[in-house]
């Protein structure tokens, strides 16, 4: 299985649906090791593009699982970073939504970093195609303004607002599907492979996990790192308040998936059940 390919390697930026593709490293980066048999399970908007950064700028390269991969044949052991499900999908939305809505004027799309835009690869197909993601999703992600009118529409009187919302959450092209009980099967993979998940880190704890991994791992080049530099800083003009209503929908729809497998990692001792019951609140909530 083909896992990585750069969109333009020779322009220095990675496409959202892609990772640090070898040879892209090489030529960047001073790369020192390569750690064959280890793998990092990357769920959309838990901070995984810096964790990344944080290997490759150190000299270390590993295996990166991200979108779109064989979730059936992982072998070498793995690591992973979880967010507040809640929290993660009001970023994936609000993330697709500053895309859809990023300025294109002034921009050289020959030139494009995770430095002058949210998504290189993303704001480069809207240049080139018209469109961001695919048609469809990008006119679903339109159809709501915010993440709260998203998830309250789950629940809607009206069947074709309802109709739209179920179809957005459902569509396996971007992270709001795609979070935590995608990457591990509901949960299933703990239970086949229990043995071979080596941590899972918390986003909302990134500088203190990072380092509990880097002791784990016993690389000395990643001992030294103190503090994960954040590439991409969330739109802060986006609104991130949920309803009760919205925060209830989001929670069941997660239920089976998200939460499912985050119980699962609780009950072999991956995280704490205090995260377990803080991940069933929101900090935004009005």
């Amino acid at each position: 299985m083909k896992r990585f390919s750069l969109f333009k390697r020779s322009k220095h930026w990675i496409r959202e649906d892609e990772g640090f593709e070898l040879s892209y490293c090489r030529e960047k980066y001073h790369i020192t090791k390569e750690l064959m048999n280890l793998s990092f399970l990357h769920v959309g908007k838990c901070g995984g593009t810096s964790l990344m950064q944080t290997f490759v700028q150190n000299g270390i390269k590993l295996n990166e699982y991200h979108l779109n991969w064989n979730r059936n044949k992982i072998s070498e052991n793995h690591f992973t970073w979880v967010r507040n499900p809640i929290s993660r999908f009001v970023s994936a939305f609000n993330h697709s939504k500053t895309l859809l809505n990023f300025e294109l004027d002034g921009l050289d799309p020959e030139a494009l970093t995770l430095k002058n835009c949210p998504s290189p690869g993303r704001v480069y197909n809207s240049f080139s195609r018209g469109y961001t993601f695919n048609p469809e999703y990008d006119e679903l992600i339109n159809s709501f303004n915010t993440a709260n009118e998203l998830a309250e529409s789950m629940s809607s009187n009206n069947s074709e607002l309802k109709e739209r919302a179920l179809a957005l959450m459902n569509s396996s092209n971007q992270h709001i599907f795609k979070g935590l009980g995608w990457y591990f099967k509901n949960g299933e993979m703990i239970s086949e492979k229990p043995t071979k998940l080596l941590m899972v880190g918390k986003m909302e704890r990134m500088n203190a996990d990072f380092k509990k991994l880097s002791n784990l791992l016993d690389i000395p080049e990643l001992k030294g790192v103190h503090e994960i530099n954040q590439i991409r800083e969330g739109n802060v003009k986006l609104e991130k308040s949920m309803s009760k209503l919205a925060v209830n929908n989001i929670r069941n729809f997660y239920k089976a998936s998200d939460y499912k497998t985050l119980a699962i990692f609780q009950r072999f001792g991956y995280i704490a059940q205090e995260t377990l019951d803080e991940y069933h609140t929101y900090k935004f909530q009005s």
